[in-house]
């Protein structure tokens, strides 16, 4: 592990940390641009940018006076974990080819976290009957005012198993909902309106041990679709089987952690970089900063943060990771990113943002994202 010098709050890095941050190339990309020249922000050369979002920014100034504080004291590194597992994960079905989730990827998904589902059955007996009565429930709410889209109403609904997405032999098969739209007047092709998929990639084996039969869990919905006809999806799956869906949200802790651990993930999708956003308060004309780093820049700090042979990213590590990049920021624009939220966070396997929006990029880290975040959903529901 890399040691860290703290001296009167400020962090000093050992040299093969300095090196390579003092190596980092980085940029920001901007609604507005707030011109920065060398006379007028200590530390900022005249090729530097700092890029800003939000009315009434203020160009040709400095940003070093600004007293950025939050209302309550934040701090970005969890606390009930101190570490988290790295290593990438496998599907738990037995198939000669890797599984494909190309209808996953690249599509903006809102996340929900659920409680277990009462005498839910995987008969396929069961799901045809189960996708009757949802047919006839989004329709008849769709009828009722449930927006699809313009000229449209709710129509079919299929449930079905969803393979691939088991990690280990506890986890229950992930289930897949599709609703279709068809057009109002009665004419025209159906198309897919809603598609959620239910899933617990890597669900606590002690949990469920613990649950009694009658139950079956599935942590995590992800949906992409209309609101309207979303939230009667939900109202059928709570009314039909007792369970409790709400929205997933993720804290700047969370995304720290996403950001240390997936920086120094391999991808094929060439060097797409790493991009933060901070969400600035109580700064009059300035709502956000987008931070972007090289990918491998990125990479070659997380390898002098992490230790090689071991597949768990520490609370140590963060810190060490995420202290690194503020520091670096800070040194050319005087801003300390600490005292701002991360609300969302890119790397080169996905993109995750705290309102539980989250887009995957790599069919080979589909697995690795989604067990994460079932780890989250279940710290949340605190069924531990």
């Amino acid at each position: 592990m890399s040691e860290v010098i703290v001296l009167n709050g400020s962090y000093f890095f050992p040299p093969h940390i300095m090196q390579v941050l003092c190596n980092a190339k980085h940029h920001l990309t901007t609604d507005k641009i707030m011109s920065s020249t060398a006379s007028d922000t200590p530390g900022v050369t005249p090729q530097s940018q700092i890029i800003t979002s939000g009315r009434g920014s203020r160009t040709g100034g400095s940003l070093a006076g600004h007293s950025v504080r939050s209302r309550r004291k934040h701090t970005p590194y969890m606390k009930s974990a101190t570490s988290r597992r790295l290593a990438g994960v496998k599907p738990q079905d037995d198939q000669e080819e890797p599984p494909d989730f190309e209808g996953l990827l690249k599509k903006t998904w809102r996340l929900y976290k659920m409680t277990p589902m009462y005498n839910f059955s995987y008969d396929n007996r069961t799901l045809r009957r189960h996708s009757a009565v949802l047919s006839a429930f989004v329709e008849a709410e769709s009828l009722k005012g449930a927006v699809v889209s313009e000229g449209e109403v709710a129509g079919k609904a299929v449930i079905s198993v969803y393979r691939g997405l088991r990690t280990n032999e506890s986890d229950s098969e992930a289930i897949q909902i599709l609703v279709k739209s068809k057009p109002s007047t009665g004419q025209g092709e159906a198309k897919v309106a809603v598609t959620a998929v239910l899933f617990g990639a890597g669900v606590n084996e002690d949990i469920q041990r613990r649950l009694p039969s009658s139950f079956t869990w599935l942590p995590l919905m992800m949906v992409k679709g209309p609101v309207g006809i979303t939230s009667s999806v939900q109202s059928w799956l709570q009314s039909n089987f007792d369970c409790h869906i709400t929205p997933m949200e993720f804290t700047s802790t969370d995304l720290s952690w996403m950001v240390a651990m997936w920086a120094g993930v391999e991808t094929d999708i060439g060097h797409k970089p790493v991009e933060l956003l901070y969400r600035v308060p109580q700064v009059e004309g300035l709502s956000s900063i987008t931070y972007t780093i090289n990918a491998g820049d990125c990479k070659a700090l997380w390898d002098s943060v992490h230790t090689e042979e071991r597949d768990e990213f520490t609370v140590e590590e963060v810190e060490v990771f995420t202290k690194a990049l503020e520091s670096h920021f800070y040194a050319h624009f005087n801003i300390f990113l600490g005292h701002m939220h991360l609300s969302r966070a890119g790397t080169g396997i996905g993109l995750v943002s705290m309102d539980g929006k989250v887009k995957l990029f790599q069919n080979d880290h589909v697995l690795r994202m989604l067990s994460h975040f079932t780890q989250l959903a279940t710290e949340q529901l605190d069924l531990r």
